[in-house]
């Protein structure tokens, strides 16, 4: 919904923030499915977002699916931030983690 005195490219800004307020609430508390939602209904808004706030939400993403034991799913939230900013170190430094925590023989 826009309000009266909002334009339509700030409608989704203002989603972004809410989004992002709401991960953040979630993996604060420990419930990191609701952080997974929260975070992909950020991203699901595309490139209406900010750069900076779709590479903060694909981070927040990946540790996310990491608490879950999703860590394939994490590694390819990872390798997204990535796409988006080649040198994000946070990305860099956990998806090294997230390979070598994989098993052996099992391709992610």
């Amino acid at each position: 919904m826009t309000l009266a005195n909002e334009t339509p490219a700030q409608s989704p800004t203002r989603a972004a923030r809410e989004h992002a307020d709401r991960a953040l609430e979630a993996a604060a508390g420990g419930n990191w499915k609701a952080a997974v939602d929260a975070n992909r209904a950020l991203l699901d808004l595309g490139t209406d977002v900010k750069v900076e706030d779709r590479i903060e939400a694909q981070n927040r993403l990946a540790k996310a699916l990491w608490e879950l034991g999703d860590l394939a799913g994490a590694k390819k939230a990872y390798q997204a931030t990535l796409a988006l900013d080649s040198i994000n170190r946070i990305a860099e430094r956990n998806l090294e983690d997230a390979i070598g925590m994989q098993p052996a023989g099992k391709p992610y």
